[in-house]
């Protein structure tokens, strides 16, 4: 190992601490005592993995990341993500890194809204407000995935489990679920407000996405602020 390696490994073990030792949920050794396992600090594993991460997958960990939506006892803190950048080795990971850590917001809750989020930026549209309230009347007030104010136009991502697990997420059957949805888009329709749905299909077709946006009449990013993801590909 060349020096130059060994004092960027010393550095980056003084900022990440040392390994966490962590119980595996349901497993234990012969003797009956909880198997626990040494893991590298999340601060270091999100500095070794996000700069070489593809852009969507990259953001969906820091949106979650930084709302504290973590699989370990604690969740991350901010100085955990400060930590991290100050361990990305080189300076294109480094730019890499701050751009993708600036876009990152917790407000986004699913896989599928952060990866709507990249995708929505790359094909040139408004970057729209999260998890927007809206009142419906009669003291309702629900939460919209994705709002354009200035076009009136709200856009929502439908997952898979809101349906297929709803008896375990909320208590309703699907079918339920489905006219819940019916009555909240009725309700977003009668405010005068246009209503972009979208999937898991379209994420995997972004032609498909950037159609439904225009139909919907999501403006253009004005072509004269910052590019939210300037330059990072992939």
């Amino acid at each position: 190992m060349r020096r130059e390696q060994a004092q960027l490994l010393h550095a980056q073990g003084e900022l990440a601490g040392s390994p966490e030792i962590v119980p595996v949920p349901h497993v234990e050794d012969e003797t009956g005592a909880r198997l626990c396992v040494r893991v590298t600090p999340p601060a270091a594993a999100l500095a070794e993995t996000i700069p070489d991460m593809p852009v969507q997958e990259a953001v969906t960990v820091l949106d979650a990341a930084s709302a504290g939506r973590w699989s370990a006892d604690r969740p991350m803190s901010l100085s955990d993500l400060e930590a991290a950048g100050g361990m990305v080795s080189t300076s294109e990971a480094r730019r890499r890194w701050e751009i993708l850590n600036r876009f990152a917001d917790p407000r986004a809750e699913s896989p599928g809204e952060s990866r709507s989020r990249v995708l929505i930026a790359q094909l040139g549209f408004a970057c729209p407000r999260l998890q927007e309230p809206i009142p419906l009347g009669r003291s309702r007030t629900v939460r919209v995935d994705f709002y354009w104010p200035e076009a009136a136009v709200v856009g929502e991502f439908d997952g898979r489990m809101k349906y297929l697990r709803s008896g375990e997420l909320s208590g309703l059957s699907v079918e339920e679920v489905v006219y819940q949805e019916k009555l909240r888009e009725d309700g977003l329709r009668e405010r005068g407000l246009r209503v972009a749905r979208w999937g898991w299909d379209e994420l995997a077709k972004p032609e498909r996405l950037a159609a439904k946006l225009r139909r919907a009449g999501v403006p253009q990013r004005d072509p004269s602020t910052p590019a939210p993801l300037p330059g990072i590909e992939g």
